[in-house]
Formats: structure tokens, sequence, C-alpha cells
């Protein structure tokens, strides 16, 4: 089955006057209903509009892509240890539209990403000799658990297969399974990853399929050969790394090939697949103004299932951009909503953007008794559930009793 769905970079016919980030209710009857699953706005630049966006201020720009609701299908390398070395799934993907709008990172993350892929595609175009000017089409994500890694790798593939639709027929997302590389029987671990390459290049063959390939985890694979030197079986983990090189450089020539990987320990990473990646970026955990956009579009996903109770919508009750502690930047106007998010954002420092998600439901699990809370009640209960999640992430100092 497939679901047409539409995306808006500016504003359409049908939208309010205030534009707000997410799906938009298409009024029942509407004539867009035969056509279209949803209205989803994507993107539009808040800051220039000092985090207020109406419909009459904003440009029409407007994309349709059909969606699969297909699911990852799981592919398996003769050889291999039990499990399925990868899945692949065909993009775009029900399951990932609307991940890369709720994902929110530094402003420029996303941007970098989509400028890379787009100076990527260019050279390519423009023929480029890749030995004179090196461009791998390698990207490593990094940083500590939790940050969103995977998730924005999956999330960046679903959108170039969104933008990319008029350039390739169609796409796919082939996540291996690092794990499932590494075999029980010496000198085999190498084999298996030129076998999982060889079925990468089987669906590169064809020149309307844009593929995205996820390394996740990668320093499994490309553990540091200076570190295999010193075990005591060096060699199957040299051979690893080192089909692992070989079959990147291989890939080069593709067009359609875009290699993402992820890290949560660069330092096991071999050096020589560190040059490769054209693109390094550091994932670390949420800022506070980060902390604080989450916090909103947490909370208004609440209001919207009606599970959090407000007279108002949530959005229009808290300003775009946060206070900061040195007030270099300002509030158009305080609330209490916006006062109490600020002070989740103080006692939330350091935790991760998969904690941070967490805190609603863990709070509503512990504290609320009904089907539905009003929005101070339950942010005040956030906060005590904060202090809770940040002091079980402390590590415990056990005494030694004198004896």
């Amino acid at each position: 089955m497939t679901c047409t769905s539409l995306f808006c970079t500016r504003t359409s016919p049908i939208f309010p006057k205030l534009l707000l980030r997410g799906l938009v209710p298409i009024p029942e009857g509407h004539e867009l209903l035969e056509y279209i699953s949803h209205l989803r706005v994507d993107q539009y630049d808040v800051d220039r509009y000092h985090g207020v966006v109406y419909s009459w201020m904003a440009d029409i720009r407007i994309g349709v892509h059909t969606m699969f609701d297909d699911a990852a299908e799981p592919q398996e390398i003769e050889d291999a240890e039990e499990g399925s070395s990868c899945s692949v799934l065909t993009l775009p993907s029900r399951s990932l539209e609307g991940l890369w709008e709720s994902l929110i990172f530094e402003h420029d993350v996303k941007t970098t990403l989509l400028n890379y892929c787009r100076a990527s595609l260019l050279f390519s175009d423009m023929m480029v000799d890749a030995n004179v000017v090196t461009h791998n089409r390698v990207v490593l994500l990094h940083g500590p658990p939790g940050t969103g890694k995977t998730s924005l790798c999956k999330a960046l593939a679903h959108k170039l297969a969104i933008r990319l639709q008029d350039r390739f027929e169609r796409a796919e997302l082939v996540e291996i399974n690092t794990h499932s590389l590494f075999s029980k029987w010496f000198s085999e671990s190498g084999k298996l990853v030129m076998k999982m390459f060889g079925q990468i290049n089987e669906l590169a063959d064809d020149p309307n399929c844009f593929l995205v390939m996820l390394l996740d985890e990668v320093e499994s694979l490309s553990a540091s050969r200076q570190a295999a030197m010193a075990g005591n079986e060096p060699s199957d983990a040299l051979r690893v790394v080192n089909a692992l090189l070989t079959q990147l450089d291989a890939l080069k020539r593709r067009k359609n090939v875009l290699v993402l990987c992820t890290s949560n320990i660069t330092e096991a990473i071999d050096v020589a697949f560190l040059d490769r990646a054209d693109l390094k970026l550091h994932i670390d955990v949420p800022t506070p103004v980060c902390r604080y956009d989450i916090l909103v579009s947490m909370l208004s996903e609440l209001a919207t299932r009606g599970i959090v109770t407000s007279d108002q919508d949530i959005e229009l009750l808290v300003p775009k951009r946060m206070v900061d502690t040195v007030g270099q930047e300002t509030f158009t106007a305080e609330s209490g909503v916006s006062a109490t998010i600020r002070g989740i954002v103080g006692r939330t420092e350091g935790l991760s953007g998969r904690a941070l998600r967490k805190l609603p439901f863990i709070t509503f699990s512990r504290g609320v008794l009904f089907d539905s809370v009003g929005v101070m009640p339950f942010m005040d209960m956030m906060a005590t559930t904060a202090d809770e999640m940040v002091d079980e992430r402390r590590p415990k100092t056990v005494g030694v009793e004198n004896v």
C-alpha cells in the first residue's frame, strides 16, 4: 500500500493565519482529501520573522510525494552468523514520515548535511574527477549514545528520497547489521564484509535507484588496526578493516550511493577510515535551547492528543526562543508555561535527547492517575521527575565501613 502526502515549505491556501510546524488538519469534505492524506508544514525560517510566521508573510512552495508502507526487508549473507546481515527499506517510508521535523539539533546540523548532499550531487553531475578532487560520499556522525545519530541518518535518507524523486525512480535505505559480519571462524569476517558489499553493488547497479547505506556503530567494523595488532589474533580484525576500506574506495564511482556512518567511540575507529569520511559531525547532548524546543514539541504533542489539557495552543503560550542565563535573548512575552519549561531545562543538563524524550511518559506513568492532566500541574511533576532521572544517572559511590 502507498499513501500520497504533501509537504509545504511556506504556506498553502487552507493553512491557518499563524503557521506552526507539523501536521495541518484538512477540513472534512475538502477536495484535497481526494488526492492527499495530509498536509505538513516542513521548514521555514522562523528567525527571519522573529519566531512567528503568518501565512500572509510566506511564499508558496509545495511538493508531493508517495510514501511506502512496506516494512524493512531482512537480507542475509551466506555463511553469516545467525540473524539478518542487513535490512532494506523502500523510501520514502511511512515509518519515517515526520522524523526529520521532530529531530531538534543546533541549527547548522541539518543544514550542513543537506548542503553536503547538494555539493556531492553537483560534483557528480559536473563529472569532477574524484582522483583530483576527492569526494567519497561518506558521512560520519559521532558522539555520545542517545543523541539521535541513527535517527538523523534515517531521517536524512527519507528527506533525500523526497527531494530527489524527480532524479531517481526509487530509493532504498540499506541498514547494515555490523555485528552479524563477524564470524566465529577465523579469517571469515573479511569475506563476509566483501559479500555484504557485493549485495550493495548489485542494488547500486541500477542507476535509477538512489541508495543510502547506513553503517551503525561503525567502530565494530573499522576498529583501529593498531589496536588490533596488540591482540592475540589480529589477522581477522585487519582483514575486516582492509575489506571495508577497499569497498568504500570502490563505491566512490557510484553517483547514486551515499554512505552514512555512526559511532559512539570515535577513538576506536581506524585513521584511514576517518580520512575517507568527507564530513564528520559531532552530535552532542542537547544544548539548553534545544532542550527547550524539545520540551515544547513534546508538550504540544501531548496537548494535541488530549493527554495534557490547556485553554490555548501550547505553541502559542510558549515563545520560540529561550532566554539564557546572561540575557542574550529575550522573550516577546513571558508566561507561566515558558517560565516552568525554562526551569526544567536547567534541571536536565547532561541528559541525552533519548533520555529527555522519555521524561513526559515517565512523569505520566509515575504521577498521573487519570487519562488527562492540566499543563501546569503536569510540568510541575515533570520538574520533579527530571531531578530523579538526573540523580539516577549520577555515579553512585559505595562507602566502605572500617572494621
